[in-house]
């Protein structure tokens, strides 16, 4: 079986978002021997090393018996059956990753890229071989997070999207979902928070701690248990049609961003690293933010891991037997 045949080979990784360094440590936790083609190798070699001196004070140490393997700027032949790119949202350079990829492996090793606005079928259609061609989405920190979003669509093979499905759930850790189509769901959802949170705050009726502390300390306490659809099942569906029926009609529909968000942009405020975002940073705080980012996610990791996604369901009903 495909699966068990990959459970321990090479995967290749290509990029220079931290997402992908994330990756490598995840995957050699998993046994994996991984190929990883970066352009900055010496950042690439800090940030893992940063990760698994981390990982090795909570005492997992003993979890990895794979390796990472840096690799030349100039690569021929890979023997890898499967790989996963992080790029720039930019269909250009989506394209060139896929084109590269497919001269250096086998015609029948899988392509998983991360793709947020891009359609899928837009990434195939240069591609020799489309059929193998998925997206994947991973949030950071990836070796200790959950979250893996895999999208195909009608022309990706259906076997290489549970082949990776399956991987993700037996060896990487992670509680995956695949989505059919050209776009996965989870920008769309936080695109709209974010849209509604740009409104209250244009509009004078919260401010930016306001719209943090809101979703903070109401939806951070439950999202991680239950999500939006099944925490409505539990607090009452008819409340939130009711309040949705009134309150649907005064939310933000605006197509472009707002003028104060562009400014930021436009000024290189670009976040914690620029020293500046929405808040303002003073040096060495970036590095603080991430330390204590790190120190949360396994935490957190650690609390829904003792709640299942997929099993709390079924330990209800077995109590309800009882």
């Amino acid at each position: 079986m495909r699966v068990s045949k990959l459970s321990k080979g090479q995967i290749l990784l290509v990029g220079n978002n931290p997402s992908i360094y994330g990756l490598a440590v995840c995957l050699q936790m998993s046994g994996h021997i991984v190929l990883l083609k970066t352009s900055y190798p010496e950042l690439a070699q800090k940030r893992i090393k940063a990760v698994w001196d981390d990982v090795r004070q909570r005492g997992m140490s003993d979890a990895s018996s794979g390796n990472i393997q840096m690799l030349e700027d100039e690569i021929e032949d890979i023997h890898a059956e499967l790989a996963f790119v992080v790029t720039g949202e930019t269909l250009h350079e989506k394209r060139e990753a896929i084109k590269m990829l497919e001269i250096i492996l086998p015609d029948d090793a899988i392509i998983g890229i991360n793709s947020e606005s891009i359609a899928l079928s837009e990434l195939q259609k240069e591609a020799r071989h489309p059929q193998r061609i998925m997206v994947a989405n991973w949030v950071d920190p990836v070796y200790s997070t959950l979250f893996l979003e895999i999208v195909g669509n009608a022309t990706t093979d259906t076997l290489l999207l549970s082949t990776v499905e399956q991987l993700a759930i037996e060896y990487w850790g992670k509680d995956p979902y695949i989505i059919q189509g050209d776009f996965g769901v989870r920008m769309p959802l936080l695109s709209a928070l974010i849209r509604e949170a740009f409104f209250l705050v244009r509009n004078g009726y919260a401010t930016i701690e306001d719209i943090d502390r809101a979703c903070r300390n109401d939806a951070g306490y439950y999202l991680p248990f239950a999500g939006n659809l099944r925490y409505m099942d539990l607090m009452g569906t008819y409340a939130y049609g009711m309040v949705m029926k009134d309150l649907n009609p005064e939310l933000s529909t605006d197509t472009d961003l707002p003028s104060s968000f562009t400014e930021l942009l436009e000024k290189g405020a670009t976040g914690m690293k620029a020293g500046e975002g929405f808040y303002k940073y003073n040096e060495g705080e970036s590095e603080r933010w991430e330390e204590l980012m790190q120190k949360f996610s396994f935490e957190i990791r650690d609390l829904m891991d003792k709640y299942p996604f997929s099993t709390v369901a079924e330990e209800v009903s077995a109590m309800n037997k009882k």
